[in-house]
């Protein structure tokens, strides 16, 4: 199985967020599992010294140009890569718009919350435990 990956958020500087989701899944994903699975690492430049190193089942594919690489490169490559990848994972929440292979992408939803809006949407008032808890919480309160 050949599986592609936009390793773009993890090839920066200094990562954070989603960079260093991206950076630590790369890191785990090169550790060998088994001679049947290969992987392709898109990327818009050179791979930093800290990204994983090239191997008989890890390799990055570097093209151009950088802007609009994800909508316009990205796609194009896909298109004409032989063997195509099995499967396209994008650690972030975007990916090409067309894409001759399955994608799969990673959505991150934050909410920042208190703990009383948390246990207020917690609690479910169509529920019969909800009623039980308000009145639990009632009474602590």
């Amino acid at each position: 199985m050949k599986i592609g990956i936009d390793g773009n958020e993890a090839n920066v500087d200094k990562k954070v967020g989603i960079g260093e989701y991206a950076y630590e899944l790369l890191v785990e994903f090169s550790k060998p599992l088994s001679s049947e699975i290969e992987f392709e690492i898109f990327l818009k430049t050179e791979p930093r010294v800290e990204l994983p190193k090239t191997s008989g089942n890890w390799k990055y594919n570097v093209f151009g140009p950088k802007k609009l690489w994800t909508q316009i490169a990205l796609p194009l490559n896909l298109f004409m890569d032989f063997p195509k990848p099995d499967v396209f994972f994008s650690p972030t929440h975007y990916a090409p718009r067309f894409s001759p292979v399955p994608t799969v992408i990673s959505v991150w939803i934050f909410r920042m919350f208190t703990i009383q809006s948390f246990l207020k949407n917690l609690i479910c008032t169509n529920c019969v435990i909800g009623p039980a808890i308000r009145l639990r919480l009632q009474s602590v309160s």
